[in-house]
């Protein structure tokens, strides 16, 4: 009977969690992905079972280096954030810093679950204070890939880069608050929260993207960036008499070894070139 019952579960599962794990494995090295916590899971308000609790958990390789990942699930309660859902996330960035591996955060979450009350408010905390301190040992790249509304759009704002899907929308606030001063309706959510609203008023994203393909391309930028070669054919000593009158532009590519770099804000305050 336990055995029939576990099976049961391990369908269930599987299923709710079915397009997360493709999506997440759509980005990682093929069959890399190891998942953790699994069976961590307890019940809604309402006494539904959150099966995986809405997020996914796990280690993994992107181009053979070794990463840290989660993702959070739409479909399982609006990705929804509880207590067990943050105890999750919190695992997966713990091991980040103790392995100083780099961590990958794919948000999609419609905000809390208020049926954990209080609890899930420690959560919240305990995971937004743990990524401030990953950023003092490994590299944290969140991808917004749905919807990161109210305090998740708090802990991306940590992440060293953060990448949005095209129709994606990040708020601190519910997107209701939008509603009293909308002169027109139906209302341009992403006009108001989605990537060009950030992109030109903040440095925080740093850029969308398309398709996966696309996604994976930035990726492969930014560690590429990270892991970049430690020998170069640049001459150290070399020298441009044109340097003092060259715009900031031009300068960054004849000072950076091989002109790579990884421009944060490019539509912000164009005034600064910013540089990773």
């Amino acid at each position: 009977m336990e055995t029939n019952n576990l099976k049961n579960i391990l369908k269930e599962i599987s299923k709710a969690t079915k397009s997360t794990r493709e999506y997440i494995n759509s980005i990682v090295d093929k069959d890399s992905f190891v998942e953790t916590d699994t069976f961590l899971s307890t019940r809604a308000f309402d006494d539904k079972e959150a099966l995986g609790e809405g997020v996914i958990t796990g280690y993994a390789t992107f181009n053979g280096s070794p990463i840290q990942i989660f993702a959070q699930n739409i479909d399982v309660l609006k990705g929804s954030l509880s207590k067990a859902h943050a105890q999750k996330i919190e695992n997966t960035i713990n091991r980040a810093i103790n392995t100083r591996t780099p961590l990958i955060s794919i948000i999609d979450s419609y905000g809390a679950r208020v049926g954990d009350g209080v609890s899930l408010l420690e959560g919240y905390g305990k995971i937004l204070s743990l990524a401030s301190d990953l950023n003092a040992v490994a590299p944290h790249i969140a991808i917004v890939k749905g919807a990161a509304l109210g305090m998740m759009a708090a802990y991306v704002a940590s992440a060293d880069f953060v990448l949005m899907a095209k129709d994606a929308v990040m708020s601190f606030n519910p997107p209701m608050y939008l509603v009293s001063d909308a002169k027109t309706f139906p209302i341009d959510y992403k006009k108001h929260i989605g990537f060009d609203a950030y992109d030109k008023n903040s440095d925080m994203v740093l850029d969308k993207f398309d398709s996966n393909d696309e996604l994976i391309n930035k990726l492969n930028k930014i560690f590429s960036v990270i892991y970049g070669a430690e020998e170069t054919d640049d001459d150290p000593n070399r020298v441009d008499p044109n340097l003092e009158t060259m715009d900031a532009q031009k300068a960054l590519d004849v000072i950076l070894d091989a002109g790579d770099k990884i421009e944060i804000g490019i539509n912000y305050a164009d005034e600064v070139k910013s540089v990773d």
